[in-house]
């Protein structure tokens, strides 16, 4: 399908006759760039093409009742709406060849509004002869069938809106497009009235494919129900951790506000009296230095001659000792009766000279006769004095210095200790208590729902073993009771056979998508490695993995406080099963014990990441590979109008995107642009594969002007 022109006429913005010419004569171009600021009408337009093809369609109504009409209204142009004998129209023209034939159309959706009652009309060329009222209908469900429903938002792509489209869990919107655009929508068509047939069926023949659907039915539910009992767990530990930094948030508030509790009080009190006792110690040594150390530090240089002093009386009064000891007749008749017992002759004289020589020799002619003490003190005197003299030596003169230091060091810390005790007050301290065990009684009480939540997922969990042993039976039975039955039997055949091809066909179809996706992430991406698999699970889910070191002691503090039930809501479902393996797959019972054991300190497992944690651009470079991974699966050539391409995306992103994504896009390209998104360099790199080029601009008089040809100054 490629879009030849189209035009509008009072709608929206576009006052009077307005058109898009896209031929061209190069088919290799395939892209259009429709550029203008905010409110020049390039979404105007983009309604005008979905409105043109679907109708009620396009705004999700079942029919072109009032609130249609109603919401038509809302799009004709404000100036044409004031004469009623105006008329809006919006129409395209477009070649397709689906059918094996090349067709020429041309459709002409208008309204009118006589009276203030606005009336459509609907009309189609087909290959220059106009289709019969009767022939409208059939090429109404054409249309659908070329650009089904599920494909309208992948088609007409808004790059603000497409990530919520994409990624919405609640709905199957990725299943329902992925199946269209691979053409193997039929097969869910088929499915879904076997499924009817057979539940409609009261014969009981049936009764067995009954009891297989009912089961089947079952197990979904329960499926369903442990999924919610899942997420109502997470919540209620996502609130329990809101309470728990509501707990910090107080704590911080009334640390701010000055509040402390009684014993920080106290505290502050008792270290307010030991700095005022640490000061009186430190005035009594100062005061001691004074009286004992200080009077001997002032006379400085006298002191110094004291020890020799000292040092010479106790020399004299040793002298004086042996002195008054040898001088005397005793100790010369001693010695004279030494000499004489000795047997030498003369013993007399000989005596006497050696009593004269003892006396020169120990009492020499050094003035000590004439010597006068100064101080005459006692040993114990000259000891108490030798003592004060060290420890006058000993003083070191900065240590009266440390005594101010010291002193102002504790003043200081004192000051500090009184002004938190001005700034703190204890007086809120009941209704900062209060409120603390308010909260703390809330995140108990949320607690208890989440056990109370978890025995549910527990006794669900055994439920769905239960319900899978019973449809594993009732598939076995019904394999059993095809052999004989026969109209009947062949559906049951069939549901069992489209559905072991469904699963065939989603398994490929995931494989096939999920490898492309991460290729094409890998490529727009700018940062290296940031995820390192894609994994889409059965509901066609899209979950981001990203391998991650994690240690063996966090995961046993995990399973000793929650149980595996805890693990499991840690790691999520795929590093979850990675971990199982890697410990050898033990049941719920020895999962604990098996996790020990294990000689593995670390493992590396593949964590999922929470969507909602990636930045709006991150968000929508993935959406956008995920986008192009899907279109690779379309069995024919659509058209693509994107809205708002570079939403959120940064620049060097833009560049990836341009190069990797709208000249690799398969089909034709609209790209409606401001000036802010396609740049100079842009336009470059698409100069080869563009065909048109517009530019809108809102005039003065409140309307949307089409410049052929031209774009942003850029």
């Amino acid at each position: 399908m490629i879009l030849q022109k189209i035009e509008l006429n009072n709608f929206g913005s576009y006052k009077d006759y307005n058109a898009f010419n896209l031929n061209t004569s190069d088919p290799g171009k395939k892209i259009v760039i429709i550029g203008g600021k905010n409110g020049a009408g390039k979404t105007t337009l983009f309604v005008a093409v979905e409105l043109a093809l679907y109708g009620h369609y396009c705004f999700g109504y079942k029919n072109s009742g009032k609130r249609y009409t109603k919401k038509i209204m809302t799009y004709i142009n404000d100036q044409a709406k004031m004469d009623e004998d105006e008329n809006a129209y919006v129409a395209i023209e477009f070649s397709d060849s689906t059918n094996g034939d090349l067709d020429q159309y041309r459709i002409v959706r208008s309204w009118s509004w006589k009276k203030g009652e606005p009336k459509e009309d609907f009309q189609v060329v087909k290959n220059g002869y106009h289709l019969a009222d009767q022939d409208l209908a059939d090429f109404q469900i054409f249309l659908l069938h070329l650009i089904p429903p599920a494909l309208l938002k992948l088609c007409f792509f808004d790059g603000e809106r497409i990530a919520e489209y994409l990624l919405d869990d609640q709905k199957n919107n990725v299943r329902d497009a992925l199946m269209v655009l691979s053409g193997n929508d039929t097969f869910d068509i088929m499915y879904s009235n076997v499924r009817k047939v057979l539940t409609s069926s009261s014969s009981e023949e049936d009764d067995i494919t009954r009891e297989y659907l009912q089961s089947k039915s079952t197990l979904k539910r329960l499926r369903q129900t442990r999924d919610r009992l899942a997420d109502e767990i997470a919540e209620l530990q996502a609130q329990q951790d809101e309470k728990n930094a509501d707990i910090e948030r107080l704590k911080k508030e009334y640390s701010d506000q000055g509040g402390i509790s009684l014993d920080e009080w106290k505290t502050l009190n008792t270290q307010l009296k030991e700095e005022e006792e640490r000061r009186e110690r430190i005035n009594w040594e100062r005061k001691a230095t004074a009286a004992e150390i200080l009077p001997f530090i002032i006379v400085g240089p006298l002191l110094d001659q004291v020890r020799p002093q000292i040092a010479r009386e106790h020399e004299f009064k040793t002298w004086k000792a042996i002195s008054e000891s040898i001088q005397t007749d005793r100790f010369k008749n001693a010695v004279v009766s030494s000499v004489d017992k000795a047997g030498a002759p003369d013993a007399e004289r000989l005596g006497s000279i050696l009593y004269d020589d003892i006396i020169k020799f120990l009492l020499p002619a050094n003035g000590w006769a004439d010597f006068v003490p100064l101080f005459g003190l006692s040993d114990d005197d000259e000891m108490r004095v030798q003592a004060v003299l060290n420890r006058v030596s000993q003083f070191e003169i900065k240590k009266i210095a440390g005594y101010r230091k010291r002193l102002d060091k504790s003043l200081k810390k004192s000051q500090e200790i009184r002004e938190k005790l001005q700034n703190s007050s204890v007086e809120n301290y009941q209704e900062y208590t209060d409120a603390i065990s308010k909260i703390t009684k809330e995140i108990y009480d949320l607690s208890l729902q989440s056990q109370s939540k978890q025995t549910e997922l527990t006794a669900c969990e055994e439920d769905i073993i239960a319900a899978e042993k019973e449809l594993e039976t009732a598939y076995k039975k019904l394999e059993m009771d095809i052999k004989r039955r026969s109209v009947s039997a062949i559906s049951s055949k069939v549901l069992l056979l489209l559905e072991d091809l469904q699963v065939i066909i989603f398994d490929r179809l995931i494989r096939e998508v999920r490898e492309d996706t991460l290729t094409e992430f890998n490529r727009l991406i700018r940062k290296r490695k940031f995820i390192d698999d894609i994994q889409i699970d059965n509901e066609f889910r899209v979950h981001l993995l990203r391998k991650q070191i994690v240690e063996k002691k966090d995961l046993i503090k995990i399973c000793r406080r929650s149980g595996i039930a805890g693990i499991q809501r840690s790691l999520r479902k795929y590093a979850f099963s990675q971990l199982s393996e890697l410990i050898g797959n033990p049941d719920e019972r020895n999962f604990g014990k098996e996790l020990e054991s294990c000689h593995l300190n670390e493992f590396e497992l593949m964590m999922e990441i929470d969507k909602d944690t990636l930045s709006k651009g991150e968000t929508q470079v993935f959406v956008m590979s995920l986008y192009w991974a899907m279109m690779q699966q379309c069995k024919c050539e659509l058209p693509f109008i994107i809205d708002t391409p570079f939403a959120r995306i940064d620049t060097d992103h833009r560049a990836n995107i341009v190069e990797q994504f709208f000249k690799r896009l398969p089909g034709q390209l609209f790209v409606l642009s401001t000036n802010e998104e396609i740049g100079s360099k842009h336009m470059l790199a698409l100069h080869d594969q563009t065909s048109n080029i517009f530019l809108l601009e809102y005039g003065d008089d409140k309307c949307t002007h089409i410049m052929n040809n031209q774009y942003f100054e850029v």
